[in-house]
């Protein structure tokens, strides 16, 4: 756990270990929400909305369906 202080321009400094950690830039933006505990979220507001909300699992598709294409490849290639 790290700590950090609010400045008097109600700005604080995100510790060096969790910019790297996360790859936070310099320019980087967040939202930020407060849960009923008290807790501060600040979560990174991607660059590229697409690349945000793309699913590991289309990833996944996109394999299943090139090895398949080149498995039918394979078969058509058998059959001529």
């Amino acid at each position: 756990m790290s700590e950090t202080t609010l400045s008097v321009k109600g700005q604080i400094v995100i510790p060096l270990r969790i910019r790297e950690k996360q790859k936070l830039r310099v320019g980087q933006r967040f939202e930020v929400e407060t849960m009923s505990d008290g807790t501060i979220l600040l979560i990174p507001i991607p660059d590229n909305i697409v690349d945000a909300i793309r699913l590991p699992a289309a990833e996944k598709l996109e394999k299943a369906l090139a090895e398949e294409r080149r498995q039918e490849g394979r078969r058509y290639e058998r059959m001529i």
